[in-house]
């Protein structure tokens, strides 16, 4: 066989073992002392169309050290649109007082309300990742098939440093947009939205949910003197820019003692899978380039 039919087998064997863009949905990520911004928001909120778009500028800034998290409030005078049980569970353990947006927490400790110093903001999350160091060491799993959206979240930690704590599973869609005149406050696209969330309990041999949204089952709970493996399913169908965190805190404090999210996973994957699409058509250009000729002149050698 000549080295061009060599070369051109090699080239289609490429294509055939380079994997497929998305396949599967599976994102997995370990803490890295991740910051969570927490913002109360609201569509009725003039002040906040103003503001969120530089909540979302500034997760950029920080990239993989911060993380944002949206929450909009229960009925009142006005009614939320995006407003759901799993943000009344998280307001409810931050204390939030619903009239006051936006407001904004910095790992469950309140940071300030109104139209803030954006820049004063960056350099507060500067301090808080210079100060901080996370205490649990958390690994998490994420990947959607026909049975739902699976969640694996592992922490490697013994049971004594477990007791009264708990760990929330969040799962959060980068960006919904609303119809043009839904949100009074002319807001059309919000991002990072609080969609749906579980407290488990991780005391001793206590595997009941504290608290949770709809559509939860938990399909395994591990606990051993070196970790515990928790294996979640939600059955509510979940679109292609959903990402989860997970934060273990202590039950009576919102204090983080970690914090891991998948959404930055998520960029990775993105760009790897374009960078796979980009090399699977040059592969595929070539394989055709040194293919084609041999089959040219084997048609001219039996004319």
């Amino acid at each position: 066989m000549s080295h061009r039919r060599i070369a051109s087998s090699a080239l289609l064997m490429l294509i055939l073992l380079v994997p497929v863009a998305g396949a599967g949905h599976e994102h997995k990520s370990s803490n890295r002392d991740v910051i969570i911004l927490e913002e109360l928001t609201a569509t009725w909120c003039t002040f906040c169309a103003t503001i969120d778009p530089q909540i979302v500028e500034l997760q950029e800034v920080h990239n993989q050290r911060l993380i944002t998290l949206t929450l909009h409030p229960p009925p009142g005078a006005e009614e939320d649109p995006l407003f759901n049980e799993a943000m009344r569970l998280r307001s409810a353990k931050l204390e939030m007082d619903h009239s006051r947006t936006p407001a904004f927490w910095i790992n469950g400790e309140f940071y300030g309300e109104g139209v803030i110093d954006m820049n004063e903001l960056s350099r507060q999350i500067m301090r808080e990742e210079a100060r901080m160091g996370q205490k649990s060491d958390i690994t998490l799993n994420s990947y959607t098939n026909t049975e739902g959206f699976h969640i694996e979240a592992e922490l490697n930690e013994n049971l004594e440093y477990l007791e009264n704590t708990s760990l929330t599973i969040m799962i959060v869609e980068q960006a919904v947009e609303l119809r043009k005149g839904v949100a009074s406050n002319g807001q059309t696209e919000f991002h990072n939205i609080l969609l749906n969330s579980i407290s488990l309990n991780l005391s001793g041999n206590d595997t009941a949910a504290i608290e949770g949204g709809a559509g939860w089952s938990i399909n395994g709970f591990n606990s051993t003197d070196n970790g515990t493996v928790i294996e979640l399913v939600n059955e509510l169908s979940m679109d292609d820019d959903i990402f989860v965190i997970a934060i273990h805190e202590d039950n009576d404090s919102p204090v983080p003692l970690g914090i891991v999210d998948t959404m930055h996973r998520d960029f990775v994957l993105e760009e790897s899978s374009n960078l796979w699409q980009w090399l699977v058509g040059l592969a595929f250009l070539a394989g055709c380039a040194l293919v084609f000729p041999y089959k040219k002149r084997d048609i001219d050698r039996t004319a």
